[in-house]
């Protein structure tokens, strides 16, 4: 007989009885608050795709992102490109800004470059809503190394348009 530690190494829900796997369970439960076809829908993003970004979180209002930075990424200096490492916070800021289902694009965003990061340098960026009005919402985003060793620091400002993606 295989024990419950064996099968959920196999990821599979033994208790559920819904065939759901571990990783889609923890899917569900970093999806808190958030229609899955939301997740789903800002899963879809093409460029982040191609940049090999992860969606790791979303609740309403807040998104955690990661990113492994590869030798095609870097600058004539070898460190990570500034490019990279805005497009990884920007897209944790798009999944944040368009976690309630509205369309939202961006106004502004500005950032602050504070280390140099080299390839191979696993990146987690994370966005968080500080205010939110019925056009308008503001949003602190940071990126660090999975050491939490903060490499860059941003603000933006999202405009909220009166389209919907999902039903409300």
């Amino acid at each position: 007989m295989v024990g419950r530690s064996e099968r959920a190494a196999e990821g599979v829900a033994e208790w559920a009885g819904d065939g759901k796997s571990n990783n889609e369970r923890v899917a569900e439960q970093m999806t808190e608050g958030v229609k899955p076809e939301i997740r789903r829908h800002l899963e879809n993003d093409p460029f982040a795709k191609s940049l090999g970004i992860e969606l790791v979180e979303i609740h309403e209002g807040y998104a955690k992102c990661a990113m492994t930075v590869r030798p095609e990424m870097v600058n004539a200096h070898g460190s990570a490109h500034g490019g990279a490492l805005f497009s990884l916070a920007d897209f944790a800021f798009a999944v944040a800004c368009n976690s309630h289902g509205r369309v939202a694009v961006a106004l502004e965003v500005k950032i602050n470059y504070l280390e140099a990061v080299l390839p191979g340098t696993r990146l987690i960026a994370e966005a968080k809503e500080e205010a939110l009005g019925g056009r308008i919402g503001l949003y602190h985003l940071t990126v660090t190394e999975e050491s939490g060793k903060i490499v860059a620091s941003c603000h933006a400002t999202a405009y909220r348009k009166k389209d919907w993606f999902v039903d409300k």
